[in-house]
Order: structure tokens, then C-alpha cells, then sequence
């Protein structure tokens, strides 16, 4: 419902696109499609679902675990959006027979209906994903750490307890112990025991003895992990209640083998006294993951507690087993070399002690510098790290990660320095993946955003650093791009997504660089241009092979695209600033009508500026309640009696003034401020009139015009919201007509005839505004339900000098007539025009010949002049 607004933009005038709106028929889509849709009323009672959701949750609200969100549960769901208003959208698990599905879902308040509507879309894939990537984040982690603490720790002690702290942060392990086997394989000792019930450990006797049962040892007999819950272990140990048990059983056990190099050493544990769910298989799988690593660490420092208890050389050339380990003298010569680094370089200990030099042979020629440095001062540098290459024997290239460390004798001479090495090319492997799907599209191997930023970032940069150095940015959106996805489905979405990908690499050149931004939307950076209106012929040219037909399995797709451009952007604007110039760029192609490119101006910049500002002071403005109403009245022509007003809205606006709707309905419409705006409007007309007739007696034949915007008709609860308004103001409906324009009617005729038979049943009166400027079926004219027509007045203005404008309003009147309809003719400004009207018959007029628009009292005064 608005004031009339009046442009010579054919494309902002136009109304928004329509969905359908027709009740029966959008339940009979949903029926037939997959959509999960899920309507629930403030109880939380299932008052719709579609197929796919009842297959998938037939409990409705309840088969949802609201527990892992903010809301708690699913009345926190009903309280926040039934209750509050308030829209939810987050990530759910719902379980589907054995497995655990995660949907991503969306909640939106419907008020008037007291429910709210949920979709869903399956995020399971996303979230199983994004865990296993966790995962392997956290695993990567814990290997870093406990690799950082072997090499900062001094003694076991220090080890055990670093350990434990890394699994306090990664699985909350309060309650830690590390069992181990001692030399003659029959006693377990407990080295590190910390445990909030049970304060002290008690070492375990006679192991090898079969009869000697418990948790650990039956970790260490069976080689394999161990999670036991209390009410398990009667299972685990049957006829013997309380066997394997040492001190207070937990609520639940972990327990898995320390191995080295195919032995069991011992046993790393962690148990709970309260929570039997506080460990599962994703604890199972990063202890076990870490076993190995723990178990070397115990290892080398038990060797190298050993090595401290005896000569200073033998205990360093008799390190771990596992890494390669060096020792070279103080002048540089190589003492010794392990025997692992034949496993790790290919190449035998006797060949390194022939050739003392062969490690820097094999050490990749740009990371030998850093090398000579790394070994240059064996007995200045403690704990010194260096990341490398090598060529194995085979010729493949490898990661290696050593750790220095210089060995002084007791008094403080020099005897050289141990040098132990990793291998960590799988680490580096999965970092350099990580890092690569950090940074591209996992749909189109595109760059993602980030990656985009930084290619725009580093030719802003070259542009600054070189007077000749040009480029520019486009950015593209597929136009009608949901239409494919709502008809064709996501798979065919992504097909085509892949496909517009490719075509657009064939595009550009390879150092140029072709970005994914987000959904349906591209970003190219062109570098190294001769002159920035090179871009312009490779934006014509991408849009020239996009627009070719798409062949994706048996369908034939064709596209356009909006396409906004940067040339030649400021070096000292930001990239993000420059990206979003070309955005501004883009939308003003889309508003054009798409299936165009739009070049960049500071006026575009602007305009984004001055229509976000003015959607801001919208929303205050409804919300202070700056909008108020005047009354422009409508006359007969036949006895030149009032017979009703028209609600035009005005917008006192705090810094502007007052505005004519013209200046802000479109901004309205666009941004769905629309909607709240309208309801004031019709609430504000009907209160007024319901006060005028309670007033001024004797004026039953008064009715009140108001305008439905394109937006509020296509709500299905609009004839709720009027009804309601209708009862607040004690209106009849009798005294409200709805004047809704004809294009707003006829872009989806069946979808206006049910809405327009709705509205009738209330009782109230319908106009068709605008007519004779859109494009009415006659076949459909005679199935609305509608009481008038309004003439447009473009055709009025001109009558007089336009014998064609004549014509048409004599059309108009003569097939109102014909329906039982009257006529209104608007924008009537002289007594020429009126005599003109009187005589086409036509029945009533309103225009600034009778009266400008009027505030309440004076639109009042009116109804109290003697008849």
C-alpha cells in the first residue's frame, strides 16, 4: 500500500518477481518435491511436513536435538522464534535408522499464524567433512607437540607430564596413567599415575602369569586398543566380579599399546569416574594415532637416562633407534650416523662414514646454505631446529626435520654435537594440501575469496611499484541462476558452475586469475594489461562464450551474465574496497536487466551509499514512527458528492523533510521494508476512517482507498493481517478498497485470482490501479472479482490535445459498464478534462482540480460541509 510514485525508468517501476502464491499449488509442489519443510504451531505440533521431511523425522520437532545449539532444546526453538519473532538458523542432527544425519536449518516466525516454518538442507557430507578435517587438524597438532616436547623435556618425568597436559587440552583426560613392561617382561610399574579417586598406583606382579588379569594387561596381551565401560567388564572378565579391576573402577576406560619397533612396552591410559560417553572412537583413533609417537619419545628418553648414567659418547651414539642420529666431533667429522638412515635417506651408515660429506651431497642445492649454518658451531646451538630437502638413494625428494643439540663433557668441554632427524614428508604433504584447500574452491578449483584478495593485493602493489603496469577487475553474477538450481536441481547447479569455470580459463590468459567469490558469483583480475580498456574485449568476449549452450547430460542450458568492471582502480584504495567497486559495478548491470556489463563511476559508488543510507533511515524511520498519511478525495461525477479519500503516504523525514513517496517506496519495495511499512499505512487509514464515520453520521457510502504494494499481495497471510486490522479499528470492511495495479495483478494471474477471491469473502471492495498501462487478459478481466477500474493518468493529462487518449478512456468506461463496474479517473487538474469525463460517463474522479492531498483534520472538515 503506498503513495503513487511516478518514473520514466521502465526498469525501476517494474515490479519484483513473483513466487507463486497460490496455497494449493505451492503444497502440491511440495508434495512432489524432495524439500524438507517442517511447519509447526507454538506447541510444537506438526501442523505440516512434506514427504521428505516425514521419511526422514517422522516426529516432527521432537526427532530434532536441539542440545548442541544455544537454544537447549525445542522449546527454546518455539520461544525464540514463535514466541520473540525472531528467525533461527543453524545446524541440527537428526537420527535416520543407524545413522546420524545433520541438517542445516533455517526457522522463520509466521505470526499471524502462531508457527513457524522450517527448511532443511542436508549437511551431512559438509559436516562428516569438516570432523574428518578436524580430525586431522588436531592429530597434526598433537604429533607437532609431543614431537616439540621430546626435544624441550629434559627426563621422563617431564615427558610423562607434557604428554598428559596435551591430552588434557585435546580430550579433557583429567584422570592419565603410562604403564610399562619392566626389562624382565613380568612386573608392570606405573611411572606416571595422576587420577583424582585413586591417589597412588600399585605395580602389578607376575604378569606373564595368564591368570594375572587387568585392563592393562589386557591392552598389552591382546596388541590392540581397549575402551570398557563399568557395565561391560562382566562381560570382559565373566565369572570373576571384579577381576581386572586395580582400585576404583571407572565409569569408563581407554587404554592403548606402546609399541616400538613391533614390541609392547606398555600401556597409555585414561579413564572417567562420572561420564561413561566422555570417550569414544574418536579418542580411540588419536590415541592410537599418537601410541607410536609417545612410545619412541618414552624410548629415546629411557636410552637417554641411560646414556647420562655412562660415558658421555656412548650414551649420544646410542640414541633412539627410530630417528636418524648423528654425532660429529668439534672439528666438524662425523662420529657416528644410525642405523635408520638407511630407512630414511636410502643410503647405508657405512656409506655416510666413507664420505663424511655425502649429507650435504644429497641435501637439496638451495637448503645447503642453510644446513652449513645449522652445523656450523656444534657446540653453540641448543635445541636449534632445521627444516630441509634431501634426494634419497631412489632419487625422490624428501622432508627431513633435524634437531641440534651440543654435548659438552661434565666439566664443560666440548665433545661435538648430536644431530637427530625425522622424516616429515607425509606432514608437509598434508600442510601443503591443507594449505591449497585453504585457498581454492572445492567445487571448481577456482580461488576462493582469500586467494583472491591476495592476487588483487599483489598487482595493486606492482601497480604502485611501476608508472606502465595497468589492470582491472571484473565481476560477474549468472543471471536467473536459482531458476537452474530450483528447476534442474543442485547437481545440475554444480555441473554448470564447473563448466562456466572452464570457459572462463579460456578466456584469460594464465596470469590472470579467475576466482570463485561465492555462490553463482566470479571475481577475474586482469594483470600485466597494455591499457585498461584491454579488459573491455576479454569481458566481451567471456560473454560471448557463455552465452553458447551449455550441454549438461540431457539438458541444454543457456545463460547470460551481469558483469561490473574496474579499470584502472586507485593503487592507494584497499582490495577489498576495489572488489567492492566492481560489486557496485555488477548490481547496477542486474538492475539494468541483466545480460549487460556495467563500468565502474564514483556516481555508482555514491548511489550504493545514498540507497544504503536510505534503507537504514527507512527502518529507524517505521520504527520512530515517521510516516504519516494524507487524503486525497475521490468525487462523483454524478451528484459531485465525497463518496471516499485515497491514503497517500508522506514521510516526515528528520534531516530531509517531508518526502513524497517517490523518493523512498521504491527503496521500500526493493530492501522488503515494504512490508511493515504497508501495515502501518492500511492500520493508520482504517483507524482514521473508522473515526471519521464514528464522527460524522449520515456517511455510510464513505470507503477509504488503499494501495497493496507487488510485495504485500503476494503474502499469503495477508488476508489474516487485514483481517486484523479490520477488528482492531472496528471498520466494516465495506469502507476499505484495495486498489492494486494491474501489472501487480497480472504477473501471475491464477496466483491474483485466488488471492483477489480471498480478499472479496472479507467484504472489502477491490480497484485495479493503473489500468489501461499493463496488459489485462479480458478472459481473466471477467474472472476477477473486482468493483472498479482506475484510469491511469497518463491518459487523463493529455485528453484534451490527444484525441487517441480520448479513445482509450472511452474503452475503458465502456467496458467497465459492460462488467458492472465504475470508473475512476485520477490526475483530474482542469474543468476541460472534467467536461471531457462527464461526458464519457465516466463515474467518479480525484486529482488536484478538486484538492491536493489533505492531513486528517482538514480531509475531516470536509465530511461536516452541508451536503
Amino acid at each position: 500500500m503506498t503513495g503513487k510514485r511516478h518514473t520514466t525508468d521502465p526498469v525501476a517501476s517494474a515490479p519484483a518477481p513473483e513466487p507463486a502464491s497460490c496455497a494449493q499449488e505451492l503444497a502440491a509442489a511440495l508434495e512432489r518435491s524432495p524439500a524438507l519443510v517442517l511447519l509447526v504451531n507454538a506447541q510444537g505440533a506438526t501442523r505440516y511436513a512434506s514427504p521428505a521431511m516425514r521419511a526422514l523425522a517422522p516426529a516432527g520437532l521432537e526427532a530434532l536435538d536441539f542440545s548442541r545449539t544455544p537454544l537447549g532444546s525445542a522449546r527454546g526453538l518455539l520461544d525464540e522464534v514463535v514466541g520473540a519473532g525472531r528467525p533461527w538458523a543453524g545446524e541440527l542432527p537428526v537420527d535416520h535408522g543407524a545413522q546420524r544425519l545433520w541438517l542445516r536449518a533455517s526457522f522463520t516466525p509466521l505470526p499471524q499464524a502462531g508457527a513457524a516454518l522450517g527448511l532443511f538442507e542436508d549437511a551431512t557430507a559438509v559436516h562428516r567433512a569438516e570432523q574428518a578435517h578436524r580430525r586431522s587438524e588436531t592429530l597434526l597438532t598433537v604429533l607437532y607437540r609431543i614431537s616439540n616436547t621430546v626435544h624441550v623435556t629434559r627426563d621422563l618425568p617431564d615427558l610423562y607430564a607434557a604428554i598428559h597436559a596435551i591430552l588434557r587440552d585435546v580430550i579433557d583426560a583429567t584422570n592419565f596413567f603410562i604403564a610399562l613392561v619392566d626389562a624382565e617382561g613380568d612386573r608392570l610399574g606405573f611411572p606416571y599415575f595422576e587420577d583424582t579417586v585413586d591417589r597412588q598406583a600399585y605395580d602389578i606382579d607376575n604378569i606373564s602369569d595368564p591368570g594375572t588379569r587387568s585392563l592393562s594387561l589386557e591392552v598389552i596381551r591382546s596388541g590392540r586398543p581397549l575402551l570398557v565401560r563399568k557395565d561391560e567388564l562382566g562381560a570382559l572378565f565373566p565369572g570373576r566380579p571384579g577381576a581386572g579391576v586395580v582400585g576404583t573402577a571407572a565409569e569408563i576406560w581407554l587404554g592403548v599399546p606402546l609399541v616400538v619397533e613391533g614390541k609392547i612396552i606398555g600401556v597409555m591410559a585414561v579413564q572417567d569416574y562420572d561420564d561413561p560417553e566422555h570417550y569414544g572412537q574418536r579418542e580411540v583413533h588419536l590415541m592410537t594415532a599418537i601410541s607410536e609417537q609417545v612410545a619412541m619419545a618414552i624410548e629415546r628418553k629411557r636410552m637417554e637416562q641411560a646414556l647420562r648414567r655412562s660415558e658421555r659418547r656412548y650414551r649420544t651414539v646410542s640414541d633412539s633407534a627410530f630417528n636418524m642420529e648423528t654425532w660429529r666431533g668439534p672439528d666438524g667429522s662425523l662420529l657416528y650416523v644410525s642405523p635408520s638412515c638407511q630407512r630414511i635417506t636410502g643410503y647405508s651408515p657405512e656409506a655416510f662414514m666413507k664420505a663424511p660429506d655425502l649429507m650435504e651431497q644429497i641435501i637439496h642445492r638451495d637448503d645447503l646454505p642453510l644446513w652449513r649454518a645449522f652445523v656450523a658451531a656444534p657446540c653453540d646451538n641448543a635445541g636449534e631446529s632445521l627444516d630441509f630437502r634431501i634426494f634419497r638413494e631412489d632419487g625422490r625428494m624428501h622432508w627431513l626435520s633435524a634437531v641440534s643439540q651440543g654435548v659438552t663433557d661434565d666439566d664443560g668441554t666440548c665433545l661435538g654435537q648430536r644431530c637427530s632427524l625425522r622424516d616429515i614428508t607425509d606432514q608437509r604433504t598434508m600442510e601443503k594440501q591443507l594449505r591449497y584447500e585453504s585457498l581454492h574452491d572445492s567445487l571448481t578449483g577456482l580461488a576462493n575469496r582469500f586467494l583472491c584478495l591476495d592476487r588483487i593485493r599483489q598487482t595493486m602493489e606492482r601497480s604502485k611499484r611501476r608508472d606502465n603496469h595497468f589492470f582491472a577487475l571484473a565481476f560477474l553474477d549468472i543471471d536467473r541462476f536459482r531458476v537452474v538450481n530450483d528447476s534442474l536441481g543442485h547437481q545440475v547447479g554444480d555441473a554448470l558452475l564447473r563448466e562456466v569455470s572452464y570457459r572462463l580459463l579460456r578466456c584469460v590468459r594464465s596470469l590472470d586469475t579467475v576466482s570463485r567469490y561465492a555462490g553463482d558469483e566470479y571475481v577475474i583480475v586482469f594483470d600485466e594489461l597494455v591499457s585498461p580498456r584491454e579488459a573491455i574485449g576479454v569481458v566481451k568476449r567471456i560473454r560471448q562464450v557463455l552465452a553458447e549452450p551449455f550441454h549438461l547430460g540431457d539438458h541444454e542450458i543457456r545463460i547470460t551474465v551481469s558483469i561490473g568492471i574496474v579499470l584502472a582502480p586507485t593503487p592507494d584504495l584497499a582490495p577489498e574496497a576495489v572488489l567492492q567497486n566492481a560489486n557496485i559495478a555488477m548490481h547496477h548491470a542486474i538492475r539494468a536487466g541483466g545480460n549487460r556489463m556495467k563500468v565502474f563511476n564514483p556516481r555508482m559508488f555514491q548511489l550504493a551509499v545514498e540507497a544504503m543510507t536510505l534503507e537504514r533511515d527507512l527502518r529507524r524511520g517505521i520504527e520512530r514512527d515517521e510516516f504519516f498519511l494524507q487524503y486525497q478525495p475521490i468525487v462523483s461525477l454524478r451528484d459531485d458528492r465525497l463518496i471516499g479519500f485515497e491514503a497517500l503516504v508522506r514521510w516526515s523525514h528528520p534531516v530531509r523533510g517531508v518526502l513524497s513517496p517517490g523518493l523512498f517506496i521504491p527503496a521500500a519495495e526493493e530492501s522488503g521494508h515494504i512490508i511493515d511499512l504497508g501495515l502501518i499505512i492500511l492500520r493508520k487509514a482504517c483507524a482514521t476512517m473508522a473515526h471519521w464515520l464514528a464522527r460524522y453520521p449520515g456517511q455510510d457510502h464513505l470507503h477509504m482507498s488503499v494501495n497493496l504494494s507487488p510485495r504485500q499481495f503476494s503474502q499469503q497471510t495477508l488476508v489474516e493481517q487485514i483481517t486484523c486490522i479490520l477488528d482492531e479499528s472496528h471498520l466494516a470492511p465495506r469502507h476499505l478498497k484495495l486498489e492494486i495495479t494491474e501489472s501487480t495483478i497480472m504477473d501471475n494471474a491464477e496466483g491474483a485470482l485466488s488471492m483477489l477471491r480471498r480478499l472479496k469473502s472479507l467484504g472489502i471492495k477491490l480497484s485495479i490501479d493503473d489500468f489501461g498501462t499493463g496488459y489485462s487478459s479480458l478472459s481473466y478481466l471477467q474472472k476477477f472479482p473486482v468493483d472498479t477500474l482506475k484510469v491511469d493518468r497518463s491518459f487523463i493529462c493529455d485528453m484534451a490535445r490527444n484525441a487517441e487518449n480520448t479513445a482509450i478512456v472511452r474503452a475503458v468506461v465502456v467496458l467497465a459498464k459492460s462488467m458492472g463496474l465504475d470508473v475512476v479517473a485520477e490526475g483530474v487538474e482542469d474543468p476541460e478534462q472534467m467536461t471531457l469525463l462527464r461526458g464519457l460517463d465516466c463515474d467518479n474522479v480525484q486529482g488536484f482540480f478538486f484538492s491536493r492531498p489533505l492531513d486528517t483534520d482538514s480531509a475531516g472538515a470536509l465530511l461536516d460541509l452541508p451536503a
